[in-house]
């Protein structure tokens, strides 16, 4: 029986091939989202932002308003971040 082929006219690839060829896919991937780093700004000029910032907010109408809580809610909280 003739092997068959795809639509490129190759013989059909090995199950070796196909999962090289699927992980080299996953790592490129994978490197290219690690490269994507995104900055946020939300104000009056987004094209002036702090290279050290992940987030920056500029307003002279408006106020940042952090989540409200109390003490006992505050310490409850599991893994806490350091800082």
């Amino acid at each position: 029986m003739k092997l068959i082929t795809n639509i490129f006219g190759f013989e059909k690839p090995s199950q070796n091939v196909i999962m090289v060829r699927l992980s080299l896919m996953m790592i490129a991937v994978f490197l290219i989202s690690q490269i994507g780093t995104a900055q946020v700004k939300i104000g009056d000029n987004p094209n002036s932002i702090d290279d050290g910032s992940l987030l920056e907010l500029e307003s002279t109408t408006k106020a940042f308003v952090p989540p409200r809580m109390t003490t006992a809610q505050r310490d409850a909280i599991p893994t806490p971040l350091k800082g």
